[in-house]
């Protein structure tokens, strides 16, 4: 199982950032990893889904509708 910490962020690009530490720092844009996802007009919101533990993360898109990412 990762025990890793990630830091889920929206960038001045608008796009969803994920930094995380396992004995050297990792990045992924999660915008363009997941095939063309929207950019976000506002702060994404992250959580972890307690029964498979999945990390989820929520953000408004420019046209208000609402994006969820999720990776387990």
């Amino acid at each position: 199982m990762d025990t890793t910490q990630h830091v889920v962020y929206r960038g001045g690009d608008g796009r969803i950032h994920e930094l995380w530490f396992n004995g050297q720092w990792n990045y992924n844009d999660l915008t363009s990893a997941s095939g063309g996802v929207p950019v976000a007009v506002g702060k994404p919101t992250g959580y972890t889904w307690s029964v498979d533990k999945t990390e989820h993360v929520v953000y408004r898109r420019a046209d208000g509708h609402i994006q969820e990412l999720y990776f387990s």
